[in-house]
């Protein structure tokens, strides 16, 4: 027995059945590495096999280095073979392989692939950001802060750090000593598609918490991140040339589209339709 065993097994049996929508005779390959938690690892596994559906857990060594950089040390054929072949992946890799070779001609060729990155998860952020949300309620939120920044003219943010951008590239960095190690790091990187946006999100899980785990901090209600440099492909962006990326987190700014407040403190705005989630 261990620390939430039963709570684990609830979560993942949410995390087949309403995530992944997966169905008896599909291929549900997972992937992870000797720093994943193996608990996630088997109980994902056993939820997909419950249902009739074919589970492959792929073990990799820790490649130390992630994404198209992680080539090196991956086995490039027998693991583009794998996601070719598989219905759904979940990644559980402490170190990402998403856009790895293997992963862009997977996500790139298999049509019906579905993919979901719970980097580095542990025990706890399982139970917590899966089985203890209501999805029902935080898919309704995520269409409609999704359609109201899509519409908006402008979307910005209080912080101590002011990033401005025009058409999506860096122009200025503002702020006092974060500021300048960030632009002085990026500048010695001597590579223009640093400054590109490659991505973007707010936070909206209710039950995510600080933890120093990227995959999680990026989803606490009312942070923001933001991915500049390369583009995976998967994310059909034109900034694929990039040879570097690199993730900002806002843990707790006030977010306003077309000057409305849309969060602030980490709380959403009751009064524009979201009810109180944390």
């Amino acid at each position: 027995m261990f620390l939430y065993q039963y709570e684990l097994g609830k979560a993942c049996d949410i995390l087949v059945k309403e995530l992944f929508k997966l169905k008896p005779g599909e291929t549900f390959v997972i992937t992870a590495d000797t720093e994943s938690d193996p608990r996630v690892v088997d109980a994902a596994a056993s939820a997909a096999f419950t249902i009739s559906a074919k589970p492959m857990v792929i073990w990799l060594p820790s490649p130390l280095i992630e994404g198209k950089l992680a080539d090196s040390i991956l086995p490039l054929n027998s693991l583009t073979g794998a996601l070719m072949g598989a219905d759904a992946w979940l990644e559980i890799n402490n170190k990402q392989i998403f856009d790895s070779t293997p992963s862009q001609i997977a996500l790139k060729e298999n049509k019906k692939l579905r993919y979901l990155g719970l980097t580095g998860a542990t025990v706890s952020m399982v139970v917590r950001c899966i089985g203890r949300v209501n999805y029902p309620v935080l898919k309704e939120f995520i269409h409609y802060v999704a359609n109201a920044t899509k519409a908006a003219r402008h979307v910005r943010m209080t912080t101590p750090v002011t990033i401005k951008m025009v058409k999506g590239i860096i122009v200025n960095i503002e702020g006092k000593a974060e500021a300048n190690s960030w632009r002085n790091w990026l500048s010695s990187l001597d590579d223009p598609i640093i400054y590109h946006l490659s991505h973007f999100n707010i936070g909206l899980n209710p039950k995510a918490k600080l933890s120093g785990n990227e995959t999680e901090d990026e989803v606490i209600v009312g942070a923001i991140s933001f991915g500049f440099g390369h583009q995976p492909e998967a994310l059909k962006g034109n900034i694929t040339t990039g040879k570097f990326h690199t993730e900002v987190i806002l843990a707790s700014p006030t977010i306003y589209i077309d000057d409305i407040v849309v969060s602030k403190n980490n709380k959403l705005n009751e009064e524009i339709g979201f009810i109180k989630m944390v």
